[in-house]
């Protein structure tokens, strides 16, 4: 199954979402497989375009070790370190998407599968207001400082 095409979504300003970038692998099976990277979103679509889908089109899509190996390589040749790593990262998880798909389960049992019944989550880097408007009580919970108490009335916190 190889890589025919790779799609870069940038939501832009008028997003709630604004500094993301959705990433659609597509190969010649008719599978896509989907990603997202944060930061920058037209320099990392750029990246995408004109450096990276060269680089990987026409590789085996069911092979997600090898294409990181290649991308990965290819840049740190000139540094390769901020935008060209989240680049590669949503075009890793858009082929992991399509390993998922032909395999017919979910990422998750592709990855080693569940290790316990809740995990918890935190946001490192897409600062305060990222996800207000779309998420149900998000918005509520950390406007009110009660974050950690949210979290721990769900059980996915001590």
């Amino acid at each position: 199954m190889k890589i025919v095409a790779i799609e870069t979504i940038v939501p832009g300003d008028r997003s709630p979402l604004p500094s993301l970038v959705f990433v659609r692998v597509h190969t010649d099976s008719g599978l896509a497989g989907c990603g997202e990277t944060y930061y920058t979103p037209l320099a990392v679509s750029t990246y995408i375009h004109e450096f990276l889908a060269p680089l990987v089109m026409g590789m085996d899509a069911t092979a997600p070790e090898a294409l990181w190996d290649t991308a990965y390589r290819a840049a740190a040749k000139f540094g390769g370190k901020g935008l060209e790593l989240r680049a590669l990262s949503a075009v890793d998880i858009a082929v992991w998407d399509i390993v998922a798909q032909t395999a017919g389960m979910p990422l998750y049992n592709v990855l080693g599968g569940p290790v316990s019944a809740a995990v918890a989550t935190y946001n490192t880097c897409a600062g305060p207001t990222y996800g207000r408007g779309w998420r149900p009580g998000y918005g509520e919970a950390t406007e009110a400082g009660r974050f950690d108490g949210w979290l721990k009335e769900r059980g996915i916190a001590p």
